[in-house]
């Protein structure tokens, strides 16, 4: 009978991340940050600048509660005025992600992205043909079809230039340009 040893393994110990301690400078900084998130665009300017430098020196911004950063920033930023929790934990959302991501500060990220995403290709486009058009007719519906698709965005501007060569193709040319 033949005994085997087994040997453990050790993984080597990973150095801990070090908390970030943030100093007087640091809270400055989140402090005018949110004394100019409030402000027009030359002070939003002024914020990115200060969340900027927060970035530099890689600042985490925790939890309203016990980090003093976010706290500085939402001090400044309401100026002690009662607004809503979701109203200040947008805010601290857009300061955590302009600091931490180095992302331009932006209270209204999700608005401005579904703003882009309609003029992008959101919406609808309809042909509507009637079932005794002419040919020419419903060639020139399609042609406006497809140029709509072609504004819409990048992905469907592709196929919209096929469909426009396809009616070339067939005899049905762009009246505009024949003239």
């Amino acid at each position: 009978m033949t005994t085997r040893t087994v040997k453990k393994t050790t993984k080597p110990a990973t150095k801990a991340a070090k908390p970030f301690v943030a100093t007087e400078t640091h809270k400055g900084y989140a402090e005018r940050a949110g004394l100019n998130a409030k402000g027009a665009v030359s002070a939003k300017a002024s914020c990115n600048e200060a969340c900027q430098a927060l970035h530099k020196v890689k600042a985490k911004i925790g939890d309203a509660r016990n980090c003093p950063l976010a706290q500085a920033f939402l001090a400044k930023r309401f100026d002690g005025k009662k607004v809503a929790a979701s109203t200040k934990a947008n805010a601290l959302a857009a300061f955590r992600k302009a600091v931490e991501k180095g992302a331009e500060y932006n209270e209204n990220a999700s608005r401005d992205a579904k703003k882009k995403g309609a003029k992008a290709g959101g919406g609808t486009i309809m042909i509507a043909i009637s079932s005794g058009a002419k040919a020419k007719d419903a060639a020139a519906k399609l042609r406006a079809g497809f140029n709509k698709m072609k504004d819409s965005g990048d992905e469907l501007a592709k196929l919209a230039a096929f469909l426009i060569d396809a009616l070339d193709d067939a005899g049905h040319p762009d009246e505009a340009e024949s003239e």
